[in-house]
């Protein structure tokens, strides 16, 4: 249960955050993905910044410059905030803290979310991940990411935006929009924030105050940086002390807005997010965390009088040999069509031992299309230096002139400061498919002209054959003997005496010399069974002995055929299911009466002329006897 003065404050927030989603935010936030849509919309020129992928080359070929198709957007993004949680955030002098100005931004951006049904996640971090929530939509979950950012308490305190990045870029595998919320007081980030803006919409916002910016002439103040816990005095109502300070926090604010500005697919939130200047007057609140950070490190740049030379080097830096680190790129070929890659070849050559802090050309292409690249590992070279080799295939989509622009890599020097060395811009040249002085647009090639073979002489090889089959068919059934054409049917074997051959195969199959006595049941039963169905009509299969018995009633069978042949099949069912074992003079009843019950009901012979003039009749097998009269 959350404490009466925690839902107070998150209903406030909920209520101001909600005023200005309706009124201005509401659905004004896009991400610069177009969607997995399917659907096509529209053919248009092709503009900086779109996916090479969507380029319809049909069209490009037929007018020269290139063209993407755009199709309809299904749209349903993932929001993240990626939020800073470190100890810096407590302090403020602007009627709140920082912390509380995060949890504003993040409310507005949730509920914005929420009301375009986008999903919302939140990573918390310090100089570790402190939690994770993971993407969902509704009322209720935007309300527990306001809660985590007002009432969080972190284990840890410093701040580590590289490694936030790098989590973020591990967890969240599908392409979001991701906001990034801190005061960005740490250093190290610029490479993996160049990583997770290559694959995610990024937008990094900055929450700072602006006392952290100038010193108030207020004398000596005693600060404490609630991230390290060191301590310090400062004279703030010395002017040159204040002068430095401020042009140390103006100079680290331009390089902070150069790498957000200058970083492909980096945007950088505008507006100010603090109260106006109207309440400056108000007693500073908590003179600690992010204040005192920036004090420190503003003296220690004093203290220096390096503040010119805080900025990173280009080229070869002070104490250092010429050349000691060397960047070459080489592009070929120079001149390509529209379309066709240039592949590049940047070498990095340093000494044995040089700590590489940065290296990563694709990231300075600019408007140049990276379609693929190659990362060769370092190998040594002569004299202790060591090379390291990327090959990339870029390529541009405008014609005319067009350059490889400068590309950079930093490394730290023996005193441990950051240099970065460049190189020389490459020139190469993008021209058109079209012949020279030709403004039509390539048509379609015409339709290869296939060779047509004469059909009808085959046709009439097909029919010849089978004019042939059918008279050799015809020859060889005028030859067949009239005897063999008018064979007679052979007539069908009568029911009785298939009973009687399969009861004496039944009785030399050897089922009882080898004490099978149930197998021999079973198939004396079936016999008969098969036998009242081809004499009777009565169907016998997975009937039980009542059912069978029923239906030699109703097909009318006489009374002692139905008496015997219900006793028969009592017999077999005891030595079936109840397992009966018989005595052999029981087995032989069993037999005797299974030839009885087919004596019994076999139709009787048809009598026949003798030129005697006597009848013959005979039976059809088994046991009967042959009689005559005279």
């Amino acid at each position: 249960m959350l404490p009466a003065e925690i839902l107070r404050k998150v209903r406030r927030i909920e209520i101001r955050t909600n005023r200005l989603v309706n009124e201005s935010l509401g659905g004004e936030y896009h991400s610069v993905f177009k969607g997995r849509g399917m659907e096509f919309s529209e053919v248009r020129e092709y503009q900086f910044g779109d996916d090479i992928r969507t380029i319809d080359w049909n069209v490009t070929s037929r007018m020269g410059h290139p063209y993407v198709k755009k199709h309809v957007e299904e749209r349903e993004l993932t929001v993240i905030l990626l939020v800073d949680f470190s100890a810096s955030g407590d302090f403020g002098t602007r009627r709140q803290f920082k912390r509380e100005i995060e949890a504003e931004i993040c409310a507005l951006l949730a509920f914005s979310a929420i009301k375009n049904n986008d999903r919302v996640g939140l990573i918390a971090f310090t100089d570790r991940i402190e939690t994770y929530l993971r993407p969902k939509k509704g009322r209720d979950h935007a309300l527990r990411v306001i809660r985590e950012v007002l009432y969080f308490r972190p284990r840890g305190r410093r701040t580590d935006v590289a490694q936030a990045l790098r989590y973020m870029y591990r967890t969240i595998t599908k392409r979001s929009v991701v906001f990034l919320v801190s005061d960005f007081l740490g250093d190290g980030f610029a490479q993996p924030l160049r990583v997770a803006a290559r694959k995610h919409d990024l937008i990094a916002i900055t929450v700072t105050d602006p006392r952290e910016e100038d010193l108030p002439p207020i004398g000596l103040i005693d600060l404490e940086d609630t991230e390290t816990g060191e301590r310090v005095v400062v004279d703030a109502s010395d002017r040159r002390t204040r002068e430095g300070f401020r042009s140390w926090a103006a100079a680290r604010r331009a390089t902070r807005e150069g790498l957000f500005l200058h970083r492909p697919s980096v945007r950088r939130a505008a507006g100010a997010l603090l109260p106006q200047e109207g309440a400056q007057d108000e007693p500073v609140r908590r003179p600690a965390g992010a204040f005192a950070a920036a004090v420190l490190l503003g003296l220690l740049a004093l203290g220096a009088a390096a503040a010119p030379s805080a900025a990173p080097v280009t080229g070869a830096a002070a104490g250092a040999a010429p050349g000691e680190v060397r960047l070459e790129v080489a592009a070929e070929p120079s001149a390509i069509h529209l379309g066709d890659p240039v592949r590049v070849t940047v070498r990095l050559v340093y000494p044995q031992g040089t700590r590489i802090t940065a290296f990563a050309p694709e990231g300075d292409l600019g408007d140049l299309a990276l379609l693929d690249r190659r990362v060769e590992p370092p190998h040594a070279l002569d004299l202790g230096r060591v090379e390291e080799v990327r090959t990339l295939r870029i390529t541009a989509y405008q014609l005319g002139a067009h350059e490889v622009p400068a590309l950079h890599a930093s490394y730290a020097d023996a005193s441990g400061k950051e240099v970065t060395v460049a190189s020389a811009p490459v020139r190469f040249e993008v021209t058109s498919i079209l012949t020279s002085g030709d403004t039509t647009p390539a048509d379609i090639k015409p339709p290869a002209a296939m060779p047509e073979g004469r059909l009808w002489p085959w046709l009439l090889l097909a029919l010849a054959l089978a004019g042939a089959c059918l008279w050799a068919w015809w020859r060889r059934r005028r030859r067949r003997p009239a005897a063999e054409q008018a064979a007679p049917a052979v007539p069908a074997r009568p029911p009785h005496e298939i009973a009687y051959a399969e009861l004496q195969r039944l009785l030399s199959s050897g089922l009882l010399e080898e004490g099978r006595v149930k197998e021999f049941y079973i198939e004396l039963a079936e016999i008969v069974k098969r036998y009242l169905t081809a004499r009777f009509g009565v169907e016998t299969f997975e009937r039980t002995s009542s059912e069978i018995l029923e239906a030699l009633r109703a097909a009318r069978v006489p009374v002692r055929v139905t008496g015997a042949t219900g006793e028969f099949l009592g017999a077999c069912d005891l030595v079936k299911f109840a397992k009966h074992l018989p005595r052999p003079d029981e087995t032989r009843a069993a037999v005797e009466q299974a030839y009885r019950l087919v004596d019994e009901t076999k139709p009787a012979p048809a009598p026949r002329e003798e030129p005697g003039g006597g009848a013959l009749a005979v039976a059809g097998g088994g046991r009967a006897q042959v009689g005559g009269s005279a």
